[in-house]
């Protein structure tokens, strides 16, 4: 296994259950299929509740809304502490060091997400690789991976 695909939902969150009757089986089932690649999926029963409490901790800076999608390399998923992933039509925020949704379309259709996570996956790996403890951030315009360093003090308290 060398990356994690998170896929974080609330039971509250309309366009969850949306998401997960129109498009998660027909994405889950492509994603099954792609070597190297384990897929969790945690939901939530409200939005307010912490999504963290069996999965690690830091996955809390990746999850700023729902359904929230994630990439994360399985080595610091093992490791524990930071994590160093992608987060699907997200972005950092300079000044919190979270996730912030970037202005884009909706899902229309699962190839789109399985498409993302097949392209990011050896940029995401190839950049864990070279540095640890750092955000990997997808620009969907640009259809490039930038990598950011993060401060582990900023998180503490999640």
């Amino acid at each position: 296994m060398t990356a994690i695909f998170v896929l974080a939902t609330a039971a509250d969150c309309p366009a969850c259950v949306e998401f997960k009757k129109n498009l998660w089986p027909g994405i889950e089932k492509e994603l099954r299929e792609v070597k190297g690649l384990h897929v969790v999926q945690k939901e939530v029963k409200s939005r307010s509740d912490p999504i963290h409490t069996d999965l690690p901790k830091d996955i809390a800076r990746f999850i700023p809304y729902y359904p929230s999608m994630i990439l994360i390399t399985a080595d610091s998923w093992k490791r524990g502490g930071q994590l160093d992933a992608i987060a699907f039509n997200g972005e950092i925020d300079p000044s919190t060091g979270k996730i912030k949704r970037l202005p884009k379309e909706k899902i229309q259709s699962y190839d789109q997400l399985v498409s993302w996570v097949k392209n990011n996956m050896p940029k995401t790996m190839a950049a864990s690789n070279a540095s640890s403890g750092n955000v990997l951030i997808h620009d969907l315009n640009e259809g490039s991976v930038k990598t950011l360093p993060v401060c582990a003090k900023r998180y503490v308290g999640l």
